[in-house]
């Protein structure tokens, strides 16, 4: 870098001007990233740096204290997989393989960081054969890879390719990447990681060029080049700190990522993302909009794909138009669309930057043009503007003091500099302004971002013995289609569709083979290929090459119409049902499934956890309906949604289209019909061969209880309960091993107990409890044969309160779960105890979903007919397992005891999940200044009454093989009781249950009142009883005739007041004052209520 000094000079003062949370960090480049990470958590103790909504519906705020604390852990953990030692040279690089959500991924890439590694983010998009060069190339030392299988599946592959066409390098560790838990609430101190910087120029980052070249490129990073993409904003026209910035679209592996790190370190923004979850959250146009607004985000950045999504929803538009605005980058955005937007008053801004050479565009302009493709070069960028013919430049960048290009490929006037091979175009009359034209290497970028280069793909192409030769297309379009040359001997007319698809048939083999090796976002589906027409023959240079430019352009009306054709509809090799009943419909939508994955699946399986793209999702939903346009005769076109993510599995989807199909409803005869013919078939499924022999003979000791579902609500108390019972001498506390933390069995359980207000440490250290991870739908769940049999022969009793509760999902996505109970069944059948060990199943009072056959007035505590339970997937799957329980108990000595568990509340501190409804219906009370009042009764059992009438239960021995009970509160309170307090610490008036309806429907149209999109989601976000408008007019249907609060119909209860002690005892507490203060405090502790 001759000339240039080591340190950078002053930058123009633009950030920070006016926050009181963010102080500016020295960027003259003495201190290096990881060092400004470290100087804000002293220095900006109260600026954010990531915001994000959780499913409740309340906002989390992560300053940069917490932040910088979790970047430390993170290093701590990387420095104990790698072996660290202090004064380490020629440290290992550190490669990342994960789709990770993007606050756990970026504050794991500078944990890497901050432990003195080199990072390598790869994208994991990239083929194994591009993974395992990039491996190659840089030597990386260990993969932190992520929990997906499809990743998983990707790295496997990956090493076996280095291991054979590298055998001269050496194979990296792997290790799974840390979650969210693992990083923000592991309690081991951090603070003490001392730092060793490397100098200015060491490499501390790997980047890589686009995966659809011959192979990625790997692109080296240094500590100075990282403080000078950080200090690209103090060159833009605007102040940026403390601005939201939306990226919940950003992908984190990506340089347009990692930089976000850079800028909000140097100039404060402030980053929206997705809840971190694990798999993190596939962002859809719906998911992202919704986060964006439930966040109150400034600008949002992503790329050109998510625009042209939103700008099909009007209230989108106008939500944008109340922002900074949406800054767009990583490939062309429609101008169709940036001019719409534009026009509508929403701010477009190009976001124009490269791995190798910088943003060299003002990051923001002062203010939003109409031109919006323009843009001016800005004053940190020294730019050469290289005339290419026909007025088009080739745009270099000349290496300065603030940019020095990573990548050096030529000269100007002696001077290092970097032709981008990025075509520009000057505006017709302002000086200094240019657009983007295209690629001088012919790179294809597409509107989601991602790139194809089109040579090596078309090589393969070229060599299947029907082709001459090949063009690629596919500029600011979704996906890529060619254009195919036949040879002399194969040429035909396309406009005969039998013989274009005879042709496809032909060369799909070479095409299979060219998508294995290109990158999943460049690879060409059947429908997207088409053939030279006779009349317009290609034309070829001197080289006789295709002319590509001149192709593309003599073919734009038939590329055209072939987007358009897969846009409305697309042709499958897969028939259609002949008639659409459901099991064909779902047999049919495993096929295109199938076929579109390339790989067999479950038919409950979340395809998006497979590997499934939004590409794919597409191509699926298109397939799909052409279907049902083309065999049903379904008008489709109202469909703009893609529904693929609404019913990401083969079950839920196949349902959906079956409806379609047939025009039916949830809730009409047929629809209810079908459903209960596959609740029947279901149980038949799991009790038409019986079930096992029973010859216990031992008599029992003590109680040994098996319980499932300890880490949630309810298990949490059962757990607690169960180790303070004298009588019970061993607890096995079962539950589903988790892929969302990291945290061990242990850790899961102490941290559910301390949420509920529990004492994790007395009840973890009993000598009683054996936590457990088990599968129960794997006949011996899973554990080693040793423990099974041990568990066998001394349990007495089986409490089974672990369910997945979704209500979206199909029956067919609860069989693991029903499976599980079958199971348990056939463990207490071959016991040798003698009785059986008892099982205690928890359903749900959520079976009474069409109570209208039921004459009495209360619903009774009895076995109760299919229709009844047909609602949801969850309702029907808590019937089929009572009735699997109540065959088993009729035919053998199995003794079973169903519990349909009622409303419960808050625990012994006061803990009630705010998600649920009435949490939201308080949380309501003082916006809409007035709380529904009520005479009738509420019933609701708090979390610990409810574990220990379960634990009583278990000693009830009657004459009935099988009991059905109602857990309930036996001693009902009055609505009025509880509301007259939550109206008095609230401060408002009690009305009528439709005066406060009313009420809240009123908050809901303050937007359209106003004229106010933003006003209306705001209302949204503000009230979560909004979103439960639904819910709460049917309660005021329901409520005519009902004796039970909100008009919930009253639940019998004498049978379980009879088989418990502790629901029989006259003197149970009724629910009251105490009760009600403990929740509002929980909920204020939570911020969910004002304090």
């Amino acid at each position: 870098m001759a000339g240039i000094p080591d340190l950078i000079p002053s930058i123009p003062q633009t950030q920070a001007l006016t926050s009181k949370t963010f102080s500016r960090p020295p960027l003259d480049a003495s201190l290096s990233l990881p060092e400004i990470l470290d100087w804000h958590a002293e220095h900006s103790k109260e600026h954010r740096l990531f915001v994000f909504a959780q499913d409740n519906g309340e906002i989390r705020n992560i300053l940069w204290p917490e932040a910088v604390r979790a970047i430390h852990t993170g290093a701590r953990i990387v420095r104990k997989v790698m072996g660290w030692k202090p004064g380490m040279k020629d440290v290992p690089t550190v490669a990342i393989l994960a789709a990770s959500d993007s606050l756990s991924y970026l504050t794991f890439a500078m944990s890497v960081l901050r432990a003195g590694y080199t990072v390598f983010p790869i994208s994991p998009r990239n083929s194994p054969a591009a993974v395992a060069h990039l491996l190659n190339k840089v030597g990386v030392g260990h993969i932190f890879i992520g929990h997906e299988q499809s990743l998983v599946d990707l790295a496997h592959e990956s090493l076996k390719l280095l291991a054979s066409q590298y055998p001269e390098a050496s194979r990296p560790d792997t290790s799974p990447i840390p979650l969210f838990e693992d990083l923000y609430l592991d309690r081991e101190d951090s603070s003490d990681i001392p730092f060793e910087r490397r100098g200015l120029y060491g490499v501390v980052v790997y980047m890589h060029s686009s995966g659809s070249t011959n192979f990625p490129k790997p692109i080296p990073w240094t500590n100075r080049r990282m403080i000078e993409f950080a200090i690209s904003p103090y060159f833009g026209e605007r102040d940026l700190t403390d601005m939201l910035f939306s990226w919940h679209a950003v992908p984190m592996y990506h340089g347009m990522g990692l930089i976000q790190a850079a800028w909000a370190a140097a100039s404060g923004i402030v980053g929206s993302v997705f809840e971190p979850k694990s798999p993190a959250q596939m962002p859809t146009p719906q998911s992202h909009f919704e986060a964006a607004v439930a966040t109150n985000c400034d600008l949002i950045f992503c790329v050109p794909a998510v625009v042209e999504a939103w700008a099909r929803k009007p209230d989108y538009v106008k939500w944008l138009a109340t922002r900074t605005g949406v800054l767009f980058g990583g490939g062309p955005l429609s101008k169709e669309v940036g001019d719409y937007l534009t026009s509508q008053g929403v701010g477009v801004y190009l976001g124009y930057g490269l791995t190798e050479g910088g943003v060299p565009n003002p990051l923001l302009p002062a203010k939003a043009e109409k031109e919006w493709e323009y843009f001016t070069i800005a004053k940190n960028t020294t730019a050469e503007m290289v005339p290419q013919g026909d007025g088009v430049y080739e745009f270099v960048i000349v290496a300065n003091t603030y940019n020095y290009p990573t990548v050096i490929n030529t000269k100007i006037g002696g001077v290092d500099a970097y032709a981008t091979s990025d075509l520009f175009i000057p505006h017709p009359h302002k000086p200094g302004y240019w657009r983007i034209y295209g690629r001088s290497d012919d790179q294809i970028m597409h509107s989601t971002g991602e790139k194809t280069n089109p040579g090596p793909l078309e090589a393969i192409l070229n060599q299947d013995p029907h082709v001459h030769s090949s063009v690629i297309f596919g500029r600011g379009q979704f996906q890529a289609g060619v254009i195919i040359e036949p040879k002399p001997e194969y040429k035909f007319d396309p406009s005969d569709q039998a013989k274009l698809a005879e042709f496809r048939n032909k060369i799909w083999p070479t095409v299979q083979r060219m998508n294995e090796f290109a990158p999943q976002h460049s690879r060409l589906f059947k429908e997207m290929i088409t053939v030279s027409k006779p009349s317009k023959p290609f034309q070829y240079t001197v080289k006789n090459t295709p002319r590509r430019a001149f192709i593309i352009n003599e073919y734009a009306e038939e590329i055209k119409e072939l987007y358009d054709a897969v846009a409305d509809s697309t042709q499958s090799t897969i028939p259609p049902p002949t008639e659409w009943e459901l099991m064909a419909t779902i047999d049919f939508v495993r096929q295109v499934v199938t076929k579109v994955l390339n790989q067999g699946i479950q038919d409950d399986e979340d395809i998006f956890q497979r590997g499934c793209d939004s590409l794919q999702a597409t191509w699926i939903r298109n397939s799909l309906l052409r279907a049902l346009h083309d065999s049903a005769d379904i008008d489709t076109r109202h469909l703009v949604d893609n529904f693929v993510y609404d019913y990401p599995t083969v079950a839920s989807m196949g349902s959906f289209i079956y409806a379609l199909a047939t025009g039916t409803t949830g809730d009409s005869p047929v629809s209810t019909e079908r459903r209960v013919a596959v609740m029947n078939a279901m149980v038949e499924k799991y009790t038409a061969s019986g079930f096992p022999a029973y010859n216990g003979a031992t008599s029992s000791r003590g109680d040994t209880v098996l319980v499932t579902g300890t880490t949630g609500a309810l298990g949490t108390y059962l757990l607690a309960e169960l180790v303070a019972n004298d009588a019970v001498s061993r607890v096995y506390a079962v539950n589903r091993s988790s892929s969302s933390s990291s945290l061990d069995m242990k850790g899961r359980q102490e941290k559910a107990l301390l949420e509920r207000g529990l004492k994790a440490s007395d009840i973890l250290s009993s000598k009683k409890v054996t936590l457990l991870e088990a599968d129960l739908s794997i006949p011996g769940f899973g554990i080693p044969k040793e423990l099974y049999e041990e568990m066998k022969s001394s349990v007495t009793h089986i409490i089974h309160n672990a369910w997945p509760v979704d209500f979206n999902l199909a029956l067919s996505s609860f069989e693991k779960s029903i499976r599980g109970v079958k199971n348990l069944v056939d463990f207490s059948l071959t016991s040798p105890r003698f009785p059986p060990p008892t099982l205690i199943f928890t359903s749900s009072i959520g079976v009474f979903q069409n109570t209208e056959c039921i004459s009495s007035d209360s619903l009774p505590e009895k076995p109760i007919p299919p229709e009844v339970a047909v609602r949801s997937g969850y309702t029907e799957s808590k019937w089929v397992s009572e009735e699997i329980l109540l065959r088993a108990s009729r035919e053998t000595p199995l003794r079973s005891i169903i519990v349909r568990v009622g409303q419960l509340c808050g625990g012994l501190n006061g803990a009630w999940n705010t998600s649920e409804w009435f949490p939201a219906l308080v949380q309501s009370a003082p916006v809409c200044e007035c709380f529904p009042g009520d005479e009738r009764i509420v019933d609701w059992i708090p979390l610990q009454l409810a574990a220990r009438a379960l634990i009583d239960f278990r000693e009830s021995y009657g004459p009935e093989a099988s009991t059905v009970t109602h857990l309930v509160h036996p001693r009902p309170t009055s609505w009025s009781s509880l509301s007259k307090v939550i109206a008095s610490e609230l401060g408002v008036e009690l009305v009528p249950y439709a005066a406060w309806l009313a009420r809240l429907e009123q908050a809901g149209k303050v937007g359209e009142a106003n004229q106010s999109n933003d006003a209306e989601v705001e209302a949204m976000r503000d009230i979560p009883a909004l979103r439960l408008l639904p819910f709460f007019r049917s309660v005021s249907t329901h409520a005519k005739g009902s004796i039970t609060g909100l008009g919930i119909r009253q639940l019998d209860s004498e049978v379980s007041r009879r088989l418990s002690k502790t629901l029989a005892d006259p003197d149970v507490p009724q629910l009251g004052e105490k009760d009600v203060k403990g929740w509002l405090e929980y909920w204020r502790g939570v911020g969910f209520l004002s304090a």
